[in-house]
């Protein structure tokens, strides 16, 4: 990414197809990010038991809203 933004700062003039590839790459990297938020966000709280018979509440991802942000992605 920083890559692309020195290539673009170092360009006098740029073309539409360049402000246009720029903007779909920082897209992608915004719903990217969105994503690896959603995986380690923790929202659901959900009830366990363990071998012993104990009962623990454990938080786990949500999944509804991880596959929402991996359908925004694609």
């Amino acid at each position: 990414m920083k890559e692309q933004l020195d290539y673009l700062k170092g360009k006098d003039k740029l073309t539409k197809y360049e402000v246009d590839r720029a903007n779909a790459l920082l897209q992608i990297e915004i719903q990217r990010l969105a994503l690896e938020n959603t995986r380690a966000n923790k929202s659901k709280l959900r009830l366990r038991r363990d071998s012993q018979g104990n009962y623990t509440y454990q938080y786990v991802e949500d999944v509804e809203e991880t596959k929402e942000a991996q359908d925004k992605l694609q």
